[in-house]
This record gives C-alpha cells, structure tokens and sequence, in this order.
C-alpha cells in the first residue's frame, strides 16, 4: 500500500543548534516504511562545511581517505543524514546517538530498546536514500539504470534459476529494466542482516509477474517471512526495500518523506509498486 504525503523535517539541514529549536520529533507506526531521499547536487559548500563540523573524530579522519571529492561529499553527507534523521525518531540529540555496526557491517543502532528503531541506507550516483522502520529488519537498494553491461552473462553467474530464466529472449530495453529490478530485490535482502550481492551466488529466487505487480519469491526451506517492494524513482532510479516479517500476511504502508535540501520526489509517480508474496 502507498501513502503519498510528505513528512518534511524543516527548512534546510544547516546547523544542529537551529534545528533543535524549530523541528518537533518524527513517529512511525508498526507497519511503515519511512523512504528518505536527498540528493547531493542541492548541497553546496558551505552546507558541506557545516555537516562536516558535526561529524565524529573518527568519521572526520575516515572522510580525509576518499581521493575523490564526490565520494568524500557522499560519505560526509550520509554520515550527518544517519544521525540528524534517526534522533528524530528516538526524540535525542544528534550528537548523542550511538551507531555501531554489526558481524557483517550493517550499521545498527545499539540500546534501542525505547522504540526498537530499523533503519538501511544506500546510494547511487548523487542520491542517498534511508529506509525506516520498526521492529522489523530492513534492507533497502538504491540503483541509477542507466549503465548497459553484459545483462545476461551477470544473470547466469549471479541469479538463480527462476529470475535468471525470466530475463532471457527480452528486447534490450526490458532486459536492462527487469535486470535492475532482480538485482536490487537480490541486494536489498542481503541488506537486511549485513552483506552484499557482490561476487556471490544469489541466496533469494524471485519472479516479478508485470500482469498482477506481485513479487514472487522463494527460498527453498523459509525459516521466517519476508516482504518486498519494489518502485521506480525519476525514471532512472530503481528502489528496492526487503523486510523480515513474523508473518507472511503482514502489510506496511510506504510514506515518501522529504529532507530539505532534497530531491522533489513523489512516489504517487512511481511506474511500478509491487508487494511480494511466497512462492506456492
């Protein structure tokens, strides 16, 4: 299910002392998803040299190893996202919020008990997205569709059967499209306990139906419930969010929220929002 209307923090993220005095905390129920979007391209200099007075010792010295500047910006932007957005949710200052991360390097937000607050980030080009939940685990991937590799090649090497079979004899142009959407359901799983697609086989096979939207999906022997969603973003971004249920009927409402500066996005213009369902 979809619900389009805004949450909207403030006016603009500059300064930590500003925002205190003018936004109120953010709530989530059991069933949403926060989506966070923001793009690096409305962030100038001077808002950089702001987020980065904010960040930690040791995150000041990680940022000084990028050699490229869009990484360092990057990295320098979702590091001050992660902690200004999730106070918000845990009703804390931003400089006290702890992040640590787990045995497979998700970041994870310990003595959570208030609350028991899920987040994932991911990046592609110059967007940075954040999911949110509660309770349940949750895994996001964010993907540019605009680079044309060897589709099928990394299909065969990497996908399991059914997803693998489903791309074959496709046009190029519907290759390429249903190739990111398998990809990021593949990522956006592996994200939901730490890890990465990259150079492995593909633990998840999945089936996207385009005539009723519904995501199929089968794990051999399932030892718990997932549920996947799938949406496509400016027409050159794919979304993909995975999340460990307690039962396979569970449905979430999807709120397309905005940080300022941030890319004006809707997910009423979504081309396609698909809810799974396990494969019978």
């Amino acid at each position: 299910m979809l619900k389009c209307w805004q949450k909207e923090l403030t006016n603009g993220l500059h300064m930590f002392d500003r925002l205190e005095d003018r936004m109120s905390s953010v709530k989530i129920s059991i069933q949403e998803i926060d989506l966070w979007i923001t793009s690096l391209d409305e962030i100038d200099d001077f808002m950089l040299h702001e987020y980065q007075s904010h960040l930690r010792d040791e995150e000041k010295a990680y940022a000084q190893r990028f050699l490229f500047f869009k990484e360092r910006k990057r990295y320098i932007v979702t590091r001050t996202l992660e902690r200004y957005l999730l106070s918000k949710y845990l009703r804390i200052a931003p400089d006290s919020l702890k992040i640590e991360k787990g045995a497979f390097g998700k970041p994870y937000i310990p003595d959570n008990s208030t609350i028991a607050l899920q987040y994932n980030l991911s990046h592609a080009e110059n967007l940075i997205a954040c999911a949110v939940s509660l309770k349940a685990p949750i895994g996001i991937d964010l993907e540019e569709t605009v680079k044309t590799f060897d589709f099928l090649d990394i299909a065969k090497n990497t996908f399991r059967e059914r997803a693998h079979s489903a791309l074959l004899n496709l046009a190029d142009h519907v290759l390429k499209d249903r190739f990111y959407s398998y990809w990021a359901l593949n990522e956006c799983f592996y994200k939901t306990h730490g890890g990465e697609l990259k150079g492995k086989p593909a633990e998840m096979d999945f089936f996207i139906n385009t005539d009723s939207k519904r995501i199929l999906y089968f794990q051999g022997e399932p030892t718990c419930h997932w549920k996947f969603y799938l949406l496509s973003l400016a027409k050159k971004y794919r979304v993909a969010i995975c999340l460990q249920t307690p039962k396979a009927d569970t449905s979430f409402v999807i709120n397309s929220c905005n940080l300022l500066p941030y890319m004006r996005f809707s997910l009423a213009d979504s081309e396609i929002l698909q809810e799974s369902a396990d494969w019978k």
